[in-house]
């Protein structure tokens, strides 16, 4: 029968763009996951599921549902390794929740709390050794890892101008509004140049167009014709007053939806700066 690996690690995702969920389907054994691309994936949008507990829960439960309906069996979920303090625990209990793993395996002790937790729900636990030739990655190890991701799924990418109201416009916090969504990439934007000491001689919404020049653009997805999310691009320029739009992305169908998102890459993927959604 078919099984699946269900990327569920949004800062070291394998199949799935950084800040994203999804899985793949598996025929057969395949000696390295990350060679494979998601066949269904949803965003969540930022690096750890910190900010977006509840969304990431909620796009966790409609990727399981999605896999139920289409009469996957055994599972594989791979999950971020953040299990300190309440909110972690609270997290993982509400993701275990919704996956409802026979055997969890932990790379590592896991806290007695959440351990104790996962034995209430009826999961067996086993604590593996970590391994004694890898070392703990530092958090320039793991940025360089996602920039690697990210360049991977931008690869063969091209400029795009689309009338903004040819597509659903939302960010992360599902806002709509055009002028609201300007200046939260306004806020983004000019945060950046300031923390960063740039001189930028343009006003407003130029600026982004301005960074553009410097190959920097924001982390937006994108959504084909059937509401599915396809792909990933960077916003490079977004003109409400003119209605049009500027995304380097390597997706080429025509866009349904496309949400904005809230952390600056450069074209080759490194992050060079984020403010968590809910803080825009």
């Amino acid at each position: 029968g078919v099984s699946a690996y269900v990327d569920l690690d949004l800062g070291q995702s394998n199949i799935c763009p950084p800040t994203t969920i999804g899985y793949v389907k598996l025929k057969r054994t395949v000696p390295d996951i990350s060679t494979l691309r998601m066949d269904f994936g949803e965003v969540v949008g930022y690096t750890s599921p910190t900010p977006l507990i509840e969304k990431h829960v909620k796009m966790v439960e409609k990727i399981l549902n999605k896999l139920r309906s289409e009469g996957v069996g055994t599972c594989v979920a791979d999950l971020d390794g953040w299990v300190s303090g309440d909110q972690a625990i609270k997290h993982k209990l509400m993701l275990f929740e919704i996956l409802k793993p026979r055997l969890i395996l932990s790379i590592g002790s896991l806290p007695s709390k959440l351990r104790s937790l996962c034995e209430d729900i009826g999961s067996e636990v086993r604590e593996l050794p970590p391994p004694l030739r890898v070392r703990k990655r530092e958090l320039s190890a793991r940025r360089k890892l996602r920039s690697m991701a990210y360049s991977r799924f931008l690869r063969n990418s091209v400029l795009r101008k689309i009338p903004i109201s040819w597509a659903k416009i939302e960010d992360l916090m599902e806002i709509e509004d055009v002028q609201e969504i300007s200046s939260r990439i306004m806020k983004l934007v000019s945060t950046y140049i300031e923390e960063n000491d740039l001189i930028i001689d343009v006003k407003g919404l130029k600026v982004l167009e301005e960074l553009s020049k410097k190959g920097i653009g924001v982390l937006s997805y994108l959504y084909d014709l059937a509401d599915n999310f396809s792909g990933v691009g960077l916003l490079m320029a977004f003109n409400a007053d003119k209605n049009y739009l500027k995304i380097y992305t390597p997706f080429k169908q025509q866009v349904k939806r496309m949400v904005i998102g809230s952390i600056l890459l450069s074209t080759d993927g490194e992050e060079l700066y984020a403010i968590p959604p809910n803080m825009l």
